[in-house]
Order: structure tokens, then C-alpha cells, then sequence
């Protein structure tokens, strides 16, 4: 298996901060499964807050990425 390319610096952040948002929805997810399992309502309800706060930032950041994209030849030309 080959290694992936490197993003930029800005992309490589981005990814960072949207892996942590997935993340966070799966831990809440897991933690719901286990207050389902035990019949826990309350850790159930508090789990699919933290799942539907996750994936609120997962929508925010897929809606609105803080990096531009990349410039095109067009864009960086000199317009006089």
C-alpha cells in the first residue's frame, strides 16, 4: 500500500478537524449502543445529543471548509 499524497498545510488541518468531529459521533454512537443495551434512557438521550452536536460540526465543516480551494490559472492572472 502506497502512502497518501501530502495535503496542504490548511487541507491537512481541515481533515484533522473533521476526523475529530467523525470521531466524535462514533464514540456517542457507541456510548448509545451500551445505554440501549442496559436499558440506560438517560445515557441513550445524552449519547444522540453528542452524536447530533458531531455531526453538526461534520455539516459545518463539509458546508464551509476554511481553506479556499486551490487558484486556477485564470484567478491568478494579471488583470490590467
Amino acid at each position: 500500500m502506497t502512502p497518501p499524497e501530502r495535503m496542504p498545510a490548511g487541507q491537512d488541518a481541515w481533515m484533522h478537524e473533521l476526523r475529530n468531529a467523525v470521531n466524535a459521533v462514533a464514540m456517542a454512537v457507541a456510548l448509545g449502543r451500551g445505554g440501549s443495551a442496559e436499558g440506560d434512557i438517560q445515557r441513550m438521550q445524552t449519547a444522540l445529543a453528542r452524536a447530533e452536536e458531531g455531526l453538526v460540526r461534520v455539516r459545518s465543516l463539509l458546508m464551509h471548509p476554511a481553506t479556499p480551494p486551490a487558484h486556477s490559472a485564470s484567478a491568478t492572472r494579471d488583470h490590467r
